[in-house]
């Protein structure tokens, strides 16, 4: 596979993720967000890849329209199941193995062929059952789990996530998910946000590099913000910071007014003042200057 090129921020960035996750053994979930064939996919599979030379165990797969519960997360959890050794297996208690026999082939067949008295054994909930699990996934390195079009991912998928986020794993877990910019897109980086409390979870909004842009014609996302300083998110009001991280999940003015119970003429100004405040002239630069700004706070080593 060719060199991935012109996402080098967010490489880096991406790189300091996985140090803090192993330093500080935590759950954490990022969700990149951004236009169609931009090359999200394609960093998709370079953070997964950068990850595996740091020695983390991943687990990648790919969200469809399916009834199948859990979809392109059950495929890629069963995908490192298939190859756990029985260490991992001994530490599941039997309720947790029967509730993930009903989500994931590798474990139905442990179920049935090494410990068949389990298979009557009232199961414990699902959710719970996959948060035990990928904290064993992630011992002793860490685990990322990728999810690819996370936008059309099903609503078991979408409360396994918010689970996640709640009560997270035992371990140093990273779970990135990738959605196409949408009003969709914009409501479940709401909900994961909500869910987390602003603890856990990251929203990147990503723009095609400057290496990779498209054909003449065809949609580019806007380049960044002229100027080497980073912008101050502290210039922004309360208020204002609300708005702007709306912007950064692909939401419209009309859908932040609803959100935030204004009309969409306030919103309009405020939009205006952000423009000024960071110095930007468009929806999407606001979104890449929040982008670097939670990044890089979160990158940050913690006072004391």
């Amino acid at each position: 596979m060719p060199a991935i090129t012109g996402w080098t921020r967010e490489l880096t960035l991406f790189d300091n993720l996985l140090d803090l996750d192993r330093a500080g053994a935590s759950a954490r979930l990022l969700q990149l967000t951004g236009e169609a064939s931009i090359g999200k996919t394609r960093l998709l599979a370079e953070f997964c890849a950068g990850a595996r030379r740091r020695g983390w165990t991943v687990a990648a797969g790919r969200a469809e329209r399916t009834t199948e519960p859990f979809g392109g997360v059950a495929d890629a959890v069963d995908a490192c199941l298939r190859r756990a050794p029985q260490t991992l297996w001994d530490q599941l208690a039997a309720a947790e193995l029967s509730a993930l026999a009903a989500v994931l082939p590798a474990a139905a067949t442990r179920l049935t062929t090494t410990r068949p008295a389990a298979c009557g054994t009232a199961q414990a909930q699902p959710y719970g059952a996959l948060r035990v699990l990928l904290g064993h996934l992630a011992r002793p390195r860490g685990l990322l789990l990728a999810l690819d079009d996370a936008h059309l991912a099903g609503p078991e998928t979408m409360a396994l996530l918010r689970h996640l986020v709640r009560r997270p794993p035992d371990g140093p877990v990273l779970v990135v998910t990738v959605v196409r910019r949408s009003a969709q897109a914009c409501q479940v980086a709401d909900e994961l946000r909500q869910a987390a409390a602003g603890a856990s979870f990251q929203a990147w909004e990503l723009r095609a590099p400057a290496a990779e842009l498209p054909a003449v014609g065809e949609v580019v996302c806007d380049p960044e913000p002229e100027g080497g300083e980073e912008p101050e998110l502290e210039a922004l009001s309360k208020r204002e910071t609300q708005v702007a991280r709306f912007v950064s999940m692909g939401c419209t003015n009309q859908q932040i007014a609803s959100r935030l119970g204004l009309s969409q003429k306030t919103v309009e100004t405020y939009m205006a003042r952000i423009f000024k405040k960071l110095a930007v002239c468009s929806r999407t630069q606001v979104a890449y200057c929040l982008g670097r700004l939670d990044a890089l706070a979160d990158s940050r080593p913690l006072a004391g």
